[in-house]
């Protein structure tokens, strides 16, 4: 499953999400809600967070840079169960570090997982994505190197 489009829901009074519809059947139960670049959160399916955390396994717990990103990552991630009315909850270290100061949120696919952005953190992450992404060769604007 590919998870696409955009959404601007609204967090409830106890900063949980609805998630989307079109989201819902592949976040059933335990899902992962972990910090991500650019000051969003992405939310991920059990299986999803193992799998693509994997490669964390595999590095040197030696490595300094490593043993940070693997304590940060984790450290601030979170297990969440979506519930019938596929609601997860966003706690408040999770919020603050995507600058979501409000009810307001925009939702959206990103080929594996979704990210849950701040209106204005988003904005200024795709500010000129569109004519960027205009300028890009080969089949959907990525070529292979």
């Amino acid at each position: 499953m590919y998870f696409t489009g955009n959404y601007r829901p609204r967090l409830d009074d106890k900063s949980r999400l609805v998630l989307p519809a079109r989201f819902r059947e592949a976040l059933t139960g335990e899902v992962v809600v972990a910090p991500g670049q650019d000051r969003c959160l992405q939310v991920w399916s059990q299986a999803g967070f193992e799998e693509s955390s994997a490669a964390l396994r595999r590095k040197s717990q030696t490595d300094r840079e490593t043993r940070r990103h693997i304590r940060f990552l984790f450290g601030l991630s979170s297990q969440e169960t979506a519930d019938k009315q596929g609601r997860i909850g966003l706690n408040s270290q999770l919020r603050e570090f995507a600058r979501i100061t409000d009810r307001d949120v925009v939702v959206t696919g990103v080929l594996d997982h979704v990210e849950i952005w701040a209106p204005e953190q988003w904005d200024l992450a795709q500010g000129g994505a569109e004519d960027e992404f205009a300028d890009l060769d080969g089949a959907f604007g990525f070529v292979d190197d």
